[in-house]
């Protein structure tokens, strides 16, 4: 009899535990979406601000590839295949730097803080690239300068990436889930492709009035257009907001750094996606990194043209890059920011564009030994456009196997399973955790 009471005594409790399983569920559900909706009205700064910011980031990535054919014409063999390698990738490495630190940061701290961070490091570090000198009139001086300058500037840009794409991935939930894709694409990508035309127009009108006379004042103005418009963005962010996801998760998991349950959680449910987005990302930037540092000179090189023709040359071909959003758009910036829960997306995103950030590394520091290597001058040009096709193909068979489909699919519930995970782990830690109790009392 005794027996009996205990297994229906047993059967009750795991069935009360399912019930309050579901209703949990369905009221943190409902608590999200109500809270969603009584919120929206605060997502028009931090579209705003999200625009202007990758205006700036835009700008900024792109502004040394004109910059540094100007460098070339202006010093000569002193500017070296190590010094624009390593002012080339100055800003890379500041980028990877920025995407790992902000993005743990941004999770942490939350979006705001870390966008205001980053705004402030980019105009700094613009502001200093725009200086640049070298003590005694020393070149090496001045390009070592250059090349901290632009590493700062690179670690604004990451943080940039990491706070700026969650949050508006997160507000676009709150607008209406289903258009998330085309708000996201034009507050990211369609205006950071625009904004990457922006170096080109001005690198040609400063070249139109300063080619026969002082050079140096070109990439000097050049890189000082990179912090004018931090200086409004700075304040327009003082009135953006975390994204009201994110306040939930802080409310319901408080400020709990990331632990081996989340490290276990990933492992299971999200290694694959995260193979798509990070091999993608490593693909894409191998590829376009290298044509926005050597993108001028290859020009020059292949054409025979001047400064004046080559940056014609590189104005128009920048129009035709504003096409490439929807192609883009999937399989860089979207689909990381939708994949992951909203209690490590930063982390995630920072982690898989990281890895972008080390195909471009790696693509620019091996660009001039492998155009060597495949033979040097035209040839070894022609030659490095199979391998850039290669790399390209390469990217197509990880989308098509590795990369999931999150169209009109809405995130909240990310975020419940993952509240559901964390629960299902408290529920199974407890007994445990009073038997080793009993056990030390007795």
């Amino acid at each position: 009899m005794s027996s009996i009471t205990n297994n229906s005594d047993n059967f009750n409790y795991q069935v009360t535990m399912h019930d309050q399983k579901e209703m949990d569920e369905v009221n943190l559900t409902q608590e999200t979406e109500i809270h969603l909706e009584r919120h929206r009205s605060v997502t028009g700064a931090n579209f705003l601000g999200t625009v202007l910011g990758f205006l700036s980031t835009g700008y900024n990535i792109q502004v040394f590839d004109l910059v540094n054919l100007v460098l070339a014409y202006n010093y000569g063999s002193s500017y070296s295949n190590f010094y624009e390698t390593t002012i080339g990738n100055a800003d890379i490495y500041g980028i990877l730097v920025g995407l790992l630190l902000f993005g743990a940061f941004s999770d942490w701290f939350g979006r705001k803080a870390c966008l205001l961070i980053s705004t402030s490091l980019i105009f700094v570090g613009a502001a200093l690239s725009s200086v640049s000198w070298g003590s005694n009139g020393s070149l090496i001086g001045l390009f070592w300068m250059m090349a901290i300058s632009r590493g700062i500037v690179g670690v604004g840009m990451g943080g940039e990436y990491v706070s700026g794409i969650p949050n508006t991935t997160e507000d676009s939930e709150e607008v209406n889930y289903r258009h998330r894709g085309r708000r996201v694409g034009f507050s990211v990508n369609v205006v950071e492709l625009c904004a990457n035309v922006l170096p080109k127009l001005v690198g040609l009108v400063l070249i139109a009035i300063f080619q026969y006379g002082d050079i140096q004042a070109i990439w000097r103005i050049s890189f000082a257009f990179g912090a004018i418009p931090c200086i409004g963005l700075f304040f327009i962010r003082l009135r953006m907001q975390n994204s009201q996801l994110f306040q939930l998760q802080r409310k319901r998991e408080g400020f709990l750094s990331l632990d081996k349950f989340d490290l276990k959680y990933i492992c299971r449910n999200y290694w694959k996606p995260f193979v798509a987005c990070a091999g993608n990302w490593f693909l894409f930037d191998w590829y376009i990194f290298t044509y926005d540092t050597f993108g001028a000179r290859i020009l020059s090189q292949v054409t025979g043209a001047g400064l004046l023709k080559t940056s014609w040359i590189l104005l128009i071909q920048r129009f035709f890059y504003i096409l490439g959003p929807p192609f883009i758009l999937v399989l860089i910036y979207l689909v990381p920011a939708e994949t992951f829960p909203t209690r490590f997306r930063a982390v995630m995103l920072g982690l898989c564009s990281a890895a972008g950030k080390c195909g471009g590394i790696a693509a620019t520091e091996a660009f001039n030994p492998l155009k060597q290597r495949l033979g040097g001058g035209d040839t070894g040009l022609r030659n490095l456009q199979f391998v850039y096709t290669g790399v390209a193909c390469l990217g197509i068979v990880i989308t098509w196997f590795f990369t999931p489909e999150y169209k009109e699919k809405n995130l909240i519930y990310k975020d419940v399973q993952y509240a559901e995970f964390r629960r299902e782990l408290l529920i199974v830690s407890k007994p445990n955790d009073s038997l080793e109790e009993k056990k030390e009392e007795l």
